[in-house]
């Protein structure tokens, strides 16, 4: 690996050697981040923004949902990283309060 002085203070900058398919997500991912914020973006940027604001999950998880993915096709999700941002989104205004749990005890709803 070799360093390279940085423009910005002391800071070295290092090469790093990823593969196609890595630097094509990368870039995806550096497209989506300079929509969010209407600004250009670097590569650092987006590998920030993977150390920083990405969550692991569990393999068998991320699995379910591709899974639920496809088989509800009808429901408009086409990616996983859609589907999870709008599960979230439910759960913080589930557990916030802001919908009214009413349990239905076997009778159709719908008439």
């Amino acid at each position: 690996m070799v360093d390279y002085p940085s423009l910005i203070g002391e800071s070295r900058m290092k090469t790093l050697k990823i593969s196609d398919d890595v630097h094509q997500k990368l870039t995806a991912l550096l497209g989506e981040l300079t929509a969010q914020t209407m600004k250009m973006q670097t590569y650092q940027d987006a590998i920030n923004a993977l150390l920083n604001q990405s969550v692991v999950l569990p393999p068998e998880l991320l699995r379910e949902v591709e899974m639920f993915i496809e088989k509800h096709k009808g429901k408009g999700y086409t990616r996983k990283e859609e589907f999870i941002r709008q599960a979230i989104r439910f759960l913080l205004k589930w557990e916030s309060d802001e919908y009214e749990y009413i349990e239905s005890h076997g009778k159709n709803m719908k008439g």
